[in-house]
């Protein structure tokens, strides 16, 4: 399991050390996503872009997980909507990345 607080939201996880706050305020957290056909959860960055799993890093730590996207790199998020879509610290609507991790 990820060594941070997530919390569940129906059947996700949600960090809650590592987020994004949107320009209108809005909390954007990473979600630790079951994978189908593994059972393993992970955070799923896009290092190259894409959107499929073929495309993704799978990332078990939230200090690793924070590099990452303080490099730039995509995580796929769950919106105000509840929905899922990549987000990155460049994404027009992202003001700001939360990181609240010790020795992060």
């Amino acid at each position: 399991m990820s060594d941070a607080k997530t919390t569940k939201v129906g059947s996700q996880l949600l960090s809650e050390s590592v987020y994004f706050i949107d320009n209108e305020g809005n909390k954007l957290s990473p979600i630790y996503q079951k994978d189908i056909d593994t059972g393993a959860r992970t955070y799923r960055v896009y290092i190259n872009g894409g959107n499929t799993k073929d495309d993704d890093l799978d990332v078990h730590c939230h200090k690793e997980l924070a590099k990452y996207l303080i490099d730039g790199h995509s995580v796929r998020c769950r919106v105000q909507s509840g929905r899922s879509s990549n987000r990155k610290l460049s994404s027009r609507d992202i003001v700001k990345l939360v990181v609240e991790i010790e020795n992060a």
